[in-house]
């Protein structure tokens, strides 16, 4: 279940995989289906420095708090794009979990969050997030991102505790960025916003 979300970058709870259809419904694909990856959804152990000072990165999560919108439908098409992520500081804008036809609707909670987007030599990008959940204690981690084809972006976990790479689609412009994870029923997308260098 997607209820304890530390950022889409690092899906915490569950187990297994699920098929992600990465088709945008444009020409370039080859056919529906043509992309589809799998996305191992325990691939991630939630963060576990909660505790300051942490040991991943020094951001603060940052004060605006949002609501996390689940939404009984299926989600809607997801476009892919090749532009690439902007380094810069980011805030979270956006967390909808997408529950399917006959799934829970409403307020799950909030959230606040901020994240670090570097260049790197080793990575296309060096994530480093802070976020807090409801009344829980804030929670840090670093991640290796590469991109792995258009719109798929290979993300993996080096701190607080390494994890083998997760395939996401993601969508960027140079403002912001949503990424879309699918775990068993559900999908959530996370909108981060710019907010400075």
């Amino acid at each position: 279940m997607l209820r304890n979300v530390t950022l889409v970058l690092l899906v915490v709870a569950g187990c297994g995989g699920k098929t992600v259809d990465n088709d945008d419904g444009g020409t370039n694909d080859g056919g529906p289906k043509q992309d589809a990856i799998v996305v191992p959804i325990d691939a991630f152990p939630p963060p576990s420095d909660g505790a300051p000072p942490p040991q991943c990165n020094n951001l603060d999560p940052g004060k605006k708090t949002i609501s996390v919108t689940e939404v009984a439908q299926d989600p809607p098409p997801f476009g892919s794009t090749s532009t690439f992520i902007q380094p810069g500081l980011y805030e979270l804008a956006s967390l909808t979990i997408w529950t399917g036809p006959n799934g829970p609707s409403g307020s799950s909670g909030s959230i606040a969050g901020e994240l670090r987007v570097n260049a790197a030599n080793s990575a296309d990008y060096i994530f480093q997030v802070a976020t807090v959940q409801d009344n829980q204690a804030p929670m840090w981690s670093n991640s290796d991102g590469n991109n792995a084809g258009p719109g798929v972006i290979a993300i993996s976990q080096t701190c607080p505790s390494p994890a083998g790479a997760v395939k996401v689609l993601y969508e960027a412009d140079s403002t912001s960025f949503t990424i879309r994870v699918v775990t068993g029923s559900q999908t959530a997308d996370e909108t981060l916003a710019l907010i400075g260098p």
